[in-house]
């Protein structure tokens, strides 16, 4: 029987000044699941995100990444799932967008022709190749959100974490991203998705989580809760399969 890819267990998690950030969160992710993730803005799912990949750890419970406890080894978490964030500027670090991309498998200490290999195969997948030598702050948002996910994608891990990627896209941007995660999800990759266009993933996700103070409200099909949407503070959506 195949092993889940993440786990939450009563994970619950409280910020500096003691504000709940997640109440008694549990769920599991098979691997080659597609998730989105919805919920108000501030329903902890940024918060959610962030301890799937180890970047936050549970003041209570615990989050387990293909059986390992994010607790006891948050490196092996970070190497496993690889997050995008819902800016990404603040995910590039260097000046050009080749040596952005390769900024992530050089701090893996890789041979070097094994970092150019995933630089290239992230740059080609991403249809930045022709972009490698521009200088980043002369990118599109477009642009810099593929160059996330490039860095990303460099990292090779087995699941994805995407936090809000359509925002601040055109919708050429927006269908050209989503073209990109249906490949991935034609590969097996693991993705959960947080979004307020539930309806723009409806060919990517079959599965929804819905966040509401912190709290996992519901879980399940895409069109169990479609009729209730607007009652969860979601945009409606209807059942169309893709864009």
């Amino acid at each position: 029987m195949t092993a889940p890819a993440l786990i939450f267990e009563d994970v619950s998690y409280f910020y500096a000044d003691k504000t709940r950030g997640l109440d008694r969160v549990g769920f599991s992710v098979m691997p080659g699941e597609c998730i989105a993730l919805c919920g108000r803005n501030g329903s902890g799912k940024s918060t959610l995100l962030r301890h799937a990949n180890g970047l936050a750890r549970p003041s209570s419970g615990r989050v387990m990444v293909f059986g390992v406890c994010t607790k006891k080894d948050a490196v092996f978490a970070r190497l496993a799932v690889g997050m995008v964030f819902a800016d990404s500027s603040a995910q590039i670090v260097e000046e050009r967008v080749y040596e952005d991309v390769a900024f992530g498998p050089e701090n893996l200490n890789l041979p070097r022709p094994e970092v150019k290999r995933r630089v290239e195969k992230a740059l080609d997948w991403t249809g930045l190749a022709p972009l490698a030598a521009k200088r980043t702050e002369n990118l599109s948002s477009g642009e810099k959100r593929r160059l996330a996910i490039a860095g990303v994608l460099a990292m090779e891990p087995r699941v994805i974490v995407l936090d809000e990627p359509f925002s601040n896209l055109d919708w050429p941007g927006k269908t050209a991203l989503l073209d990109e995660l249906l490949r991935l999800k034609d590969l097996g990759t693991t993705l959960i998705v947080a979004t307020h266009d539930v309806e723009l993933v409806q060919g990517l996700c079959s599965r929804i989580l819905i966040m509401d103070k912190g709290a996992l409200i519901r879980d399940g099909g895409l069109a169990e809760f479609a009729a209730e949407s607007q009652s969860l503070g979601l945009r409606p959506w209807g059942q169309t399969s893709r864009v």
